[in-house]
């Protein structure tokens, strides 16, 4: 009989506040937005960057605003990153430099829990879907046949 009281109660609040979460989500952004770039102005990342800034501002109205934090191995910028609330108005466009920081430094911060992946963008490769799912379908197969030739059995 708890059980169900329980789950009546957490079934109620979740309705209940289902309009207000509905509400939040219509009006975001309702701030402007900051885009953290760990490294100087003029790099990849920082293009990548402002090529986003400009969408966003185009489909939000709502200005973006560029943030280089250089330094630290970009551990400097993505600790930035880390340490803003968790609402969405805080991105970071990094590369794939974050991955090696772990094994290199000791970070205040873990990149795996500490931030949440939004997007991935291919920049290296090409700018089409389709080329990059050409090139994951050719990886997947390639991986496949190195794991079947080594005789490894993967359960």
């Amino acid at each position: 009989m708890k059980t169900w009281i329980r789950v009546a109660s957490i079934t109620l609040a979740m309705v209940s506040a289902w309009p207000a979460a509905v509400a939040a989500a219509d009006r975001y952004p309702a701030k402007p937005i900051r885009i953290v770039v760990p490294f100087t102005p003029g790099g990849s990342n920082d293009l990548v960057a402002r090529v986003i800034a400009q969408r966003f501002n185009e489909a939000w109205k709502q200005p973006v605003v560029i943030d280089n934090r250089p330094g630290g191995g970009s551990t400097i910028g993505i600790e930035i990153v880390v340490r803003a609330a968790a609402d969405g108005y805080t991105l970071l466009v990094t590369s794939g430099g974050i991955a090696i920081n772990v094994s290199l430094y000791r970070l205040p911060f873990n990149p795996v829990t500490d931030l949440a992946p939004v997007a991935l963008g291919v920049t290296a490769l090409s700018g089409t879907p389709e080329a990059l799912g050409d090139y994951l379908k050719f990886e997947v197969g390639r991986w496949a046949r190195l794991i079947k030739e080594a005789g490894i059995k993967l359960e």
